[in-house]
């Protein structure tokens, strides 16, 4: 019994093309995962509908990819408080900042009114498109599609 050496070299480039495909295959998977994971708030917010959000701010995670701030809001039902607490992402930092919106703006215990996407699941969480503060000054929280300033 001889071994064919074209034998050997077939065998070795099938390895070669079967592992090249692997990591090809792996390497789109994680690629599409990252932007799936970075851009699905049409997935998990309803872009048919705008609702608006009136509450206090009782925390702002102010980092990438998002800005997040946590709203509590208050609703009289019966004669009784019925306190909410909203998750509330917004735009990544550096729009926010081509807004003429920094880290300042908005603070703990602040009163905004959000504009934004619901939740599809109905949880108290909305993408916010738009912030209202208490002074009347408003920002957009979204990329500006055009070249004027982001305040209004």
């Amino acid at each position: 019994n001889q071994i064919n050496p074209a034998a050997l070299t077939y065998v070795s480039n099938q390895g070669m093309i079967m592992k090249t495909q692997i990591f090809v295959f792996i390497f789109l998977l994680l690629l599409c995962n990252q932007g799936f994971s970075h851009h699905s708030y049409q997935l998990a917010f309803d872009n048919t509908r705008e609702i608006s959000l009136s509450g206090v701010i009782t925390n702002v995670s102010w980092g990438y990819p998002h800005i997040e701030y946590t709203v509590e809001t208050t609703t009289v039902i019966d004669g009784k408080d019925d306190i909410k607490t909203w998750s509330v992402p917004t735009a990544a930092p550096r729009v926010a900042q081509s807004n003429n919106l920094d880290i300042e703006s908005i603070k703990v215990g602040d009163q905004v009114t959000f504009k934004g996407w619901p939740a599809r699941d109905g949880s108290e969480a909305m993408r916010a498109l738009e912030v209202t503060l208490e002074d009347g000054s408003s920002y957009r929280l979204r990329p500006n599609r055009n070249s004027g300033p982001g305040r209004r």
